[in-house]
């Protein structure tokens, strides 16, 4: 799920660094001026089939972020995630 995430922030922001937006502004406003209909169609999913308090306490105070901030986060928190499946995958590999 992270990893995905990380992907569509990624998209994101290649999209918008190619259409010559400045990644400093906050990742909402990216958003909303490459697809605003998929930004409204993703709340509108959160909150009515998901679960509301997810879009105003997870999602929107992201949204506020600078997009280069968070792209390069979640990098990180892929790059973490990455890191730890491949130690414990050599821990499992020394037990057999």
């Amino acid at each position: 799920m992270a990893l995905a995430l990380g992907l569509a922030t990624a998209g994101l922001l290649v999209a918008a660094a190619a259409s010559g937006m400045a990644l400093t502004q906050p990742l909402g406003q990216l958003w909303f001026n490459l697809d605003s209909g998929s930004l409204n169609l993703a709340q509108a999913t959160i909150e009515r089939a998901i679960w509301p308090p997810l879009w105003q306490f997870g999602v929107f105070p992201l949204l506020q972020q600078p997009g280069l901030y968070v792209g390069l986060g979640a990098l990180a928190l892929a790059l973490v995630f990455l890191l730890l499946a491949r130690r414990r995958r050599g821990r499992d590999r020394k037990f057999r």
